[in-house]
C-alpha cells in the first residue's frame, strides 16, 4: 500500500508549492509514513509547520491538484515510440497553452515509475512558473 503514496522527498516538494490538502496519511520529520488519518485542520497545521510532519498524499490526489490549481494534468499515453512509453502533461502555463511529452521505459511504467516522473516533471514545470 505504500507505493500508493507520493515519495516523502515529492511530499515536501509538493508542501513547498502550497498543496494542503486531506490525507489519509503524513511523514514524520524523519520520513517515515505514519498511518493516521488527518482531517483538513490537521493537515493544514502540517503544512503551516505548527507541528512536525508533512502531508502524504496518494499519486491520484496529487495529480488531481495539479489539475486544479495549477492547470496541469499529466497522463501516462498508452503509446509506442521505439520500444517505450510515453507520458504526457498538458495544460495552461500563463496564457500560453501547452503540452509536453518524455518518452519512460516499459520497464519504470510497469514499476510505477512512470507517474512519479510525471509528477516530478509538473513540480518543475510549476516551479519555473513561479520564477
Amino acid at each position: 500500500m505504500d507505493k500508493e503514496f507520493v515519495p516523502y522527498e515529492i511530499a515536501l516538494e509538493l508542501k513547498e508549492l502550497g498543496m494542503d490538502t486531506p490525507c489519509f496519511s503524513s511523514y514524520d520529520e524523519d520520513g517515515k509514513l505514519s498511518r493516521t488519518y488527518h482531517t483538513r485542520y490537521r493537515m493544514t497545521k502540517l503544512n503551516s509547520n505548527e507541528i512536525e510532519g508533512t502531508i502524504a498524499p496518494l499519486y491520484q490526489q496529487a495529480f488531481r491538484w495539479f489539475k486544479e490549481e495549477k492547470g496541469l494534468w499529466g497522463y501516462i499515453e498508452p503509446r509506442d515510440v521505439g520500444g517505450h512509453e510515453a507520458y504526457i502533461i498538458h495544460g495552461r502555463i500563463g496564457t500560453e497553452e501547452e503540452s509536453y511529452w518524455r518518452e519512460v521505459s516499459r520497464d519504470l511504467i510497469e514499476e510505477g515509475q512512470g507517474e512519479l516522473e510525471c509528477i516530478k516533471k509538473m513540480i518543475e514545470l510549476t516551479k519555473d512558473k513561479n520564477e
